[in-house]
């Protein structure tokens, strides 16, 4: 069996009707029905927040591609020089169903090691299930902030240990894809 072909991108790097394409994706209702805020993005914001990433200093993000198709994107938020706040999610909400959480997963430890990046924080839906499940970052702590999302914290994997290497989602990941390029 060929192995699917993952793409990191830097959102940096990406053109300009390639970029335009995020907003479409990140205004989807699967996507804001779990995201912290469920309105609609303007033109204007995501273009505000193209700025933040040009800084390169507090704000990254990468488009994810699988076999040269968009698949999933990861946003990250400095908060301290190995804390940064994530962000994620897939581009087609069929993807679930394609092994997209263990992708992005993947993606999320590989970029996190490749930046120094040792814990993640998010402030995840309580109906988003699927972001609980592991693959190179393990939870240490969720404390509930309200009725509908809990802060979490996790700790990211070293991605070439022996333990990592092992783990069920990393055997599948390595059994189904290769990541041949980041591009940061």
């Amino acid at each position: 069996m060929k192995k699917q072909n993952i793409k990191i991108i830097n959102f940096l790097h990406l053109e300009k009707e390639k970029y335009n394409h995020i907003l479409e994706y990140r205004n989807q209702k699967y996507i804001r029905e779990v995201s912290q805020s469920n309105k609609i993005i303007t033109k204007e914001e995501h273009q505000n927040y193209f700025e933040l990433l040009k800084k390169k200093d507090n704000y990254f993000a990468f488009l994810i591609m699988r076999d040269n198709k968009d698949f999933g994107v990861i946003s990250l938020k400095k908060i301290t020089e190995d804390t940064y706040f994530i962000g994620d999610y897939l581009v087609n909400e069929l993807f679930k169903f394609e092994g997209g959480g263990i992708v992005n997963r993947i993606c999320i430890s590989y970029i996190a090691n490749k930046l120094n990046i040792k814990y993640l924080k998010t402030t995840q839906n309580k109906n988003n299930t699927r972001s609980n499940r592991a693959g190179g970052v393990k939870t240490l702590s969720v404390v509930s902030i309200n009725d509908d999302f809990n802060d979490v914290t996790a700790s990211v994997d070293d991605f070439y240990s022996p333990e990592t290497l092992n783990s069920k989602p990393r055997i599948l990941f390595d059994k189904l894809y290769m990541i041949s390029e980041f591009i940061v």
